[in-house]
């Protein structure tokens, strides 16, 4: 399900993509970023038809490493179905530092050849309101 209202280039969902995630897509694309989720519920952004953002839950963190592998799996599946250029996956935690580099270094085993895809561990109070409000 998509979000229908695009955002503005300036606001809280363009800024988390711009400076939290790094993104460096023009504004044109930037502005045509809409709320998405993925068909097994997983929050996140559609910018542009280029960057799908997933928010991965942190709230089990056992159960979101054992099943990293095939999460990364069925997300790069649905990248490359609906033709984005890149995948990045966010993992909002109290300790974005650890679970980051613990996730990057387990992409980094599962998919070394796929420079297209990137995790981002960020504080949960990063993830902008209207993101971490959705509803699957």
């Amino acid at each position: 399900m998509s979000g229908a209202s695009p955002v503005t280039v300036d606001g809280p969902l363009a800024r988390f993509v711009r400076e939290t995630l790094g993104c460096g897509c023009p504004d044109e694309v930037v502005a045509a970023t809409v709320l998405d989720a993925g068909p097994q519920g997983e929050l996140g952004l559609d910018v542009g038809g280029r960057l799908l953002v997933r928010v991965l839950p942190a709230e089990d963190l056992d159960r979101l490493v054992d099943g990293f592998p095939e999460t990364v799996e069925r997300l790069l599946a649905e990248r490359d179905r609906r033709g984005f250029n890149r995948l990045r996956l966010v993992v909002a935690h109290p300790q974005p530092e650890l679970v980051g580099e613990t996730l990057r270094a387990m992409l980094a085993a599962i998919h070394a050849a796929d420079d297209r895809v990137f995790v981002h561990g960020v504080p949960p109070e990063a993830v902008p309101a209207a993101l971490a409000a959705m509803s699957p």
